[in-house]
Order: C-alpha cells, then sequence, then structure tokens
C-alpha cells in the first residue's frame, strides 16, 4: 500500500522517487542510491499500479528523516553525487570498473 501511494504522489508532484538497495540478510540499507522519473503511470482496476521509470541522478543517502511503516515509505536527506565525466571512449569502461567496484562495496 505504502507504495502506492508513494507513486500516486510522486505522479501527481515532480514524477520523481528515490531507489536504495535493502540487503534482507544483514538488514541494511546502501548508502547509495538512484532518483528514478516516473516516465509512464498506469493504475489498474484492482487497485495495483504499472509504472515505467528511467534512472537519473545518484545520491548518497545523509540521513533517514522518517522510518517507513506499512502504511508510510521511508524519507531520507540525501546528497546528489556528480558523475565525473572521462575522456575519450573510456567513460563506459571506467563505469564498468566503478559498477563492478562498487557492487563489492555495496553493504
Amino acid at each position: 500500500m505504502r507504495y502506492r501511494v508513494m507513486f500516486n504522489r510522486a505522479w501527481d508532484n515532480n514524477k520523481k522517487i528515490g531507489i536504495v538497495m535493502f540487503n534482507p540478510e544483514r538488514n541494511l540499507w546502501a548508502r547509495m542510491g538512484t532518483v528514478a522519473e516516473i516516465v509512464e503511470f498506469q493504475q489498474l482496476q484492482d487497485g495495483k499500479i504499472m509504472t515505467l521509470n528511467e534512472g537519473k541522478e545518484r545520491f548518497r543517502v545523509l540521513r533517514v528523516t522518517r522510518g517507513g511503516s506499512s502504511e508510510d515509505y521511508i524519507r531520507a536527506l540525501v546528497e546528489y553525487v556528480q558523475d565525473e565525466e572521462v575522456a575519450g571512449g573510456a567513460r563506459r569502461e571506467a563505469e564498468e570498473a566503478a559498477l563492478a567496484e562498487a557492487e563489492l562495496r555495496v553493504w
């Protein structure tokens, strides 16, 4: 239910939400997340929603400002992270290397 509320609020306002990975085995949230822009939104007759989202800028979670519950979603203060420009064709290689490294350190 809380995700329906979150997506409905986002769709009615700036069409953006923050997504952060959660590790249930360790009960930990990742420190980095991404802004997702809702590109398409469809509410089905049974109340479920279908969305198409596009990843935008990355952010670092500074602190949780409101804990989640079964009826409300978690909110946090975040700091946007600027991607560094890499000269020439090395950008894709650098992104892949950074992604592989981040995957190891996400928790």
